[in-house]
């Protein structure tokens, strides 16, 4: 694909805020006030480096020096451009009137081997950034690096925020070495990221996600360090790799999230976790399975909307304790709409063809039978029930071929399928892989404990 070109404000100001470019005094709960960066020296006229003008803004509300830990942007009609990360610790908030303020790098940025960092927050507690549009600017640079990076922190909200034009991540949340607990993002906005491998051809290695949850290696008490973390209420549009990918965490929720698509991916992308709920979540185009999900133990997956994907509507590869309710996943598996078609030229044939499949991947030798991606256990203790799954496509196309698929069955144990399930015009029929119906009735329950969740 050509080189993209994209207006550096996709999201512009109304006449008013445009207009209306006086400091702002917001008042906090100790009487102190915000600190406004544009009073330190700030721009915001796409052309001044300001991150001079921000790290002075944030010294200044320094709660430790009894500032009020609040750093306020002011409406402007260009960016505010910074040349390194914005550093965020302990009880700051960097808040904005909702997107009315853009921050980027400047371009070029001065470290040509790294994507731009915007914002930092390491090693903090009670941080929030509020109402803020982060722009990459489309860098073209050649390295996985995240513009918002958060690691080993505790309470740190993205909120009513909008990530665009990354070439790598855009918000990375990694817990190595120490974990993240209760932080996430709520009612952002996610577009065009990770999309560069589509100009630069290496797709192994230039597609990234639009968020990522990573990295903690389990505990004594059988949990990881990364606890109570979740994704709520977002909205990603078409973006390249997986739209949001957790992995390594401990009682996650994915809840109310609407998936415009990935060329690379799954919507949702789920692997090694403990205790997790992916709840009335909707999503469509992705070039793999809509919700993907692998060696995770204790997981709900309930009251979504997953159709028009690559792969399966629904995948759970190597599940321990899982609930699939009340989701409706219909014309799945490489669609035979042709926008889907024509947007994936690169994606060949699945073999996880089905609304919702079953996969005992159990180490077998293929790519998904890696170490990393299975549990030599395979899968156990699967309730599946009241869910949709369909396609109303004629026979011979390339939509859903079966309403329920199992693979790998020698490697799933304790699969039960009530009879309140509707299953209608798959290609190849309702069951798949030696699957012949029901196992259970409408009332069956699983042997094992879920997760029903707890307020974040």
């Amino acid at each position: 694909m050509g080189e993209i070109v994209i207006s550096r404000l996709s999201v512009l100001l109304t006449a008013l805020l445009i207009s209306s470019q006086a400091p702002i005094s917001i008042a906090q709960p100790s009487g102190l006030p915000a600190v406004n960066v544009q009073t330190m020296g700030a721009k915001g006229d796409g052309t001044t480096d300001d991150f001079e003008a921000f790290k002075a803004a944030i010294a200044k509300a320094d709660p430790e020096k009894v500032g009020s830990g609040v750093i306020f942007i002011p409406p402007s009609n260009k960016p505010y451009l910074l040349s390194a990360p914005v550093v965020l610790r302990s009880k700051e908030t960097l808040t904005a009137q909702p997107r009315t303020a853009v921050i980027a790098p400047v371009v070029p940025y001065p470290t040509p081997d790294k994507s731009p960092l915007l914002i930092s927050v390491k090693n903090a507690s009670d941080v929030t950034v509020k109402g803020i549009i982060f722009d990459g600017q489309d860098q073209s640079i050649g390295s996985s690096s995240p513009i918002i990076s958060v690691m080993n922190c505790e309470r740190v909200l993205f909120e009513e925020d909008e990530i665009k034009n990354a070439r790598g991540i855009g918000i990375l949340f990694s817990g190595n070495g120490g974990g993240v607990k209760h932080s996430g993002l709520k009612k952002c906005k996610l577009d065009n990221i990770g999309k560069y491998y589509l100009q630069s051809g290496n797709q192994k290695e230039d597609r990234r996600q639009s968020v990522a949850f990573c990295c903690g290696q389990i505990g004594e008490n059988g949990e990881y360090p990364n606890q109570y973390n979740f994704a709520v209420q977002n909205t990603f549009g078409y973006n390249g790799f997986d739209n949001l990918s957790f992995g390594e965490q401990s009682w996650f929720t994915a809840e109310n999230n609407h998936f415009a698509g990935t060329h690379n991916g799954g919507n949702i992308y789920c692997s090694h976790c403990h205790h997790v709920r992916i709840i009335n979540n909707t999503g469509s185009g992705a070039s793999g399975n809509g919700i993907d999900t692998f060696v995770n133990k204790d997981i709900t997956i309930t009251g979504n909307t997953s159709s028009n994907n690559g792969g399966s509507g629904i995948m759970l590869g190597d599940a321990h304790c899982a609930l699939v309710e009340h989701n409706k996943a219909i014309n799945n598996y490489q669609s035979s709409l042709p926008s889907w078609a024509n947007d994936h030229p690169h994606v060949k044939g699945s073999n996880h063809r089905g609304g919702i499949v079953i996969g005992g991947e159990a180490g077998d030798g293929t790519p998904n039978g890696s170490p990393k991606s299975t549990d030599p256990e395979g899968s156990a203790d699967i309730l599946i029930k009241n869910n949709l799954l369909g396609d109303n496509q004629p026979k011979g196309s390339r939509t859903q071929m079966f309403g329920i698929q199992v693979r790998k069955t020698a490697s799933v144990r304790g699969l039960m399928i009530t009879p309140d399930n509707t299953i209608f015009g798959n290609t190849t029929g309702p069951f798949g892989e030696k699957l012949t119906g029901p196992t259970a009735d409408a009332n069956a329950a699983l042997p094992c404990k879920l997760w029903m969740g707890e307020p974040q």
